[in-house]
């Protein structure tokens, strides 16, 4: 008879962790292109801190790839970078179906974003 984990490891990954797991590879990969669009530009991190109020070994633990920003932190990079973060919301589990209504939240009417990153 197979143990537990036999039958668990004979199974696969569960689809929930394949999930998690695409999606941090996903949030590396942004991260690395606000990394290039800073080097692109030919900003330092030293550079970089100072337009975000922030010292440069804090720009320097942001970039790291084991690093896990808040939202806040990586809009405030874009922004120093003068990059537009977009959000989209996609509920892929039922498909079609519409999005609630939030009228208390702030639309922005920014056109022709540089960098646009769904999560």
């Amino acid at each position: 008879m197979a143990t537990l984990t036999e039958l668990l490891d004979a199974a696969g990954p569960h689809p929930a962790s394949q999930r998690a797991e695409f999606l941090a590879a996903r949030d590396l990969q942004f991260r690395k292109q606000l990394v290039s669009w800073r080097i692109a530009r030919g900003i330092s991190q030293q550079e970089l801190g100072e337009r975000m109020g922030i010292s440069q070994q804090a720009v320097n633990k942001f970039e790291r790839y084991d690093s896990d920003p808040k939202l806040s932190s990586v809009r405030r990079y874009a922004n120093a970078l003068g990059l537009l973060i977009q959000y989209e919301i996609i509920d892929d589990n039922h498909q079609g179906a519409q999005a609630p209504e939030d009228n208390s939240v702030a639309r922005g009417t920014e056109s022709e974003p540089v960098a646009t990153h769904r999560v």
